[in-house]
């Protein structure tokens, strides 16, 4: 009769905590913290971001608003939760229509006949090179009554009034003058005068 002895398992290795992906770790935490901002802001959010309070205006941080306050009193760290559900939208839209006008373009050009391959050539040539020609490497002076949070009176719309800040404040200088506006002051005295309107009403 033969005598059967069991074999000990091997030891397992200790896994060190230095050998954790801890970045990976990390990196999926502060996603998953991201999405929650922009699927359900008000869990994270410790204040209503619209709600006005103009005697805390421009507080520091502190532990009742922990990234301060704005010119209106309003908790900073709030609309910066309530804010990352509209950056997503914009990014996800501006990205949308660009692959959108990039494969037309791109079809065009690639199967279309040869005149209309040629013009979808130069377009996107001018549509690159105008905007680096002018904007990247020369100056552009662009003067407003307006601040920034108050653009939307012109485009009518909150994603082309960011789109369109964003591309003018990347490497731009902003000089913001808090005195009188000489335009603004103009334009009111005109329009009390009536001399605003065109030579043909004024004839009427």
């Amino acid at each position: 009769m033969t005598a059967l002895t069991a074999t000990p398992a091997p030891p397992r290795p200790a896994v060190r905590l230095i050998d954790r992906p801890w970045g990976l770790y990390a990196a999926i935490v502060f996603v998953a913290v991201l999405a929650l901002a922009a699927i359900a802001p008000h869990l994270l959010a410790t204040h209503d971001p619209l709600s006005l309070d103009y005697p805390r205006s421009l507080h520091p941080p502190s532990w009742a608003n922990w990234f301060g306050t704005d010119e209106s009193g309003r908790d900073l760290y709030s609309r910066v939760v309530f804010g990352g559900r509209e950056s997503l939208l914009i990014g996800l839209g501006a990205a949308s229509v660009g692959i959108v006008i990039a494969l037309v373009l791109g079809s065009l050009a690639a199967l279309a006949i040869t005149p209309v391959a040629l013009v979808v050539d130069r377009f996107v040539e001018v549509l690159f090179t105008f905007p680096a020609e002018r904007y990247e490497r020369r100056s552009v002076v662009i003067t407003s009554n307006l601040v920034f949070s108050e653009w939307d009176r012109i485009f009518k719309n909150p994603m082309t009034t960011a789109a369109a800040i964003d591309r003018l404040v990347h490497h731009s200088v902003i000089l913001e003058f808090t005195g009188p506006s000489f335009r603004s002051d103009k334009a009111k005295t005109d329009k009390a005068t009536g001399t605003d309107k065109p030579a043909k009403a004024k004839a009427k």
